[in-house]
């Protein structure tokens, strides 16, 4: 598994560093996929994925990309895409260019699975995909759940440094020349409707309406109060 980037932007050079130099030597990463019990809609077993994964003798090449004003709905929730005219090649939105290292690490590992799919496991069809380009409920397919983990070792990992010189990590830099036009015929895509990678697809955050709550007992509590002091 190795990962390719020679843009502008500083997270994306550091997350394609740290899989193909880390990540990719990580036994307990690979463990945890030939070990998972199943995968939700995949036709082949975990360890066969993972298998298929680990040999893949073949580079993901990351592009930015941004697309036409006439498709900018169709994509607003697309971080990145593989496309079957263009194999082996990542197109990640330039919208999504200031997420933090550990993000990118989970968007190109999720990626990587759809190409391997694709185009290097030597079967025409999809067996470790995730259905349609919506990320509700897929959590627990493939592309999802092997980005997830990455993304959750890198974040374990503490400050991951790279031969890159004095480089310092600007997220969102992005040069004009780095931005190629639009694909043309998607196979898969890493969707974030949660808005941000760490909640799982489909899954409420309650907390956002924690502090509602308390304000409305609080309110409750304190008529209670002042209708018992003006009945004596």
């Amino acid at each position: 598994m190795r990962a390719s980037f020679t843009g502008q932007d500083s997270g994306l050079r550091v997350a394609a560093a740290y899989i193909n130099d880390r990540l990719n030597v990580d036994e307990s990463f690979w463990r945890r996929i030939r070990t998972k019990p199943k995968f939700d809609n995949a036709t082949i077993s975990s360890a066969e994925i993972e298998r298929r994964l680990r040999t893949a003798n073949s580079t993901i090449t990351i592009q930015l990309w941004k697309p036409k004003p006439s498709h900018a709905d169709m994509y607003k929730n697309t971080i990145a895409l593989v496309d079957s005219g263009h194999p082996r090649k990542l197109f990640y939105h330039t919208k999504f260019v200031d997420r933090a290292v550990g993000q990118k690490v989970n968007t190109i590992v999720h990626e990587y699975v759809h190409s391997v799919d694709a185009f290097d496991d030597g079967d025409p069809g999809r067996q470790m995909g995730h259905g349609d380009n919506s990320a509700r409920g897929k959590g627990d397919t493939a592309p999802y759940w092997i980005g997830d983990l990455a993304e959750r070792i890198y974040r374990g990992a503490g400050l991951f440094s790279v031969g890159l010189g004095s480089l310092r990590i600007v997220e969102g830099s992005v040069a004009d020349g780095d931005i190629v036009d639009e694909p043309d015929e998607p196979l898969g895509s890493y969707e974030d409707e949660a808005g941000a990678v760490g909640i799982s697809p489909g899954r409420s955050d309650s907390r956002g309406l924690l502090m509602p709550l308390l304000l409305l007992l609080g309110g409750v509590v304190g008529i209670a109060a002042f209708a018992r002091r003006t009945r004596r």
